[in-house]
């Protein structure tokens, strides 16, 4: 995240809510999908994407990869 948006995490949040609000200036559905979902930490991503949904986001994807590597992590 610093490396590539050269931004702070709350800076990222930031930036993320307030591309969904402007999206929401023009449909009413607005997809949310996090860059990297992998490889980003746990608990930013759950931040992330819980500030997008109160900012309107009407449907979040998330790479189904991410998810079996995310379960896959809690069962062992």
């Amino acid at each position: 995240m610093r490396e590539k948006l050269r931004m702070e995490p709350d800076q990222v949040v930031e930036q993320a809510v307030h591309a969904v609000k402007r999206a929401r200036n023009y449909t009413d559905n607005v997809e949310f999908s996090p860059e990297d979902a992998g490889r980003s930490d746990f608990d930013f991503l759950c931040r992330v994407i819980e500030a997008t949904i109160d900012a309107g986001a009407t449907t979040i994807n998330i790479p189904i990869r991410w998810v079996i590597t995310y379960r896959s992590i809690l069962v062992i």
